[in-house]
């Protein structure tokens, strides 16, 4: 019992402190840069649903990593020209 108390008490305070953090950065956030302004899709939907051939959730899941390729070589490349 006192352990299911411990378990379920660092839940309630993790939580606590996701959202405190969340809210401190929330409240810091500065404006996006130009660089990370929207650009177009390199591939429309109609054509991507037409090139997944019925693979539907392995297509998105390459989509998903492309993306998250894209915009972490997009914040390197940020972090690279800004130094210092």
């Amino acid at each position: 019992m006192k352990q299911n108390a411990l378990l379920v008490s660092a839940i309630i305070i993790g939580l606590a402190a996701t959202t405190l953090l969340s809210r401190t950065i929330d409240a810091h956030r500065t404006g996006n840069p130009g660089q990370f302004a929207e650009e177009p899709l390199y591939v429309s939907a109609p054509t991507a649903k037409r090139l997944s051939l019925a693979f539907n959730g392995l297509a998105s899941d390459w989509y998903w990593m492309r993306s998250l390729q894209y915009v972490g070589g997009k914040i390197v490349a940020y972090e690279d020209t800004h130094e210092g």
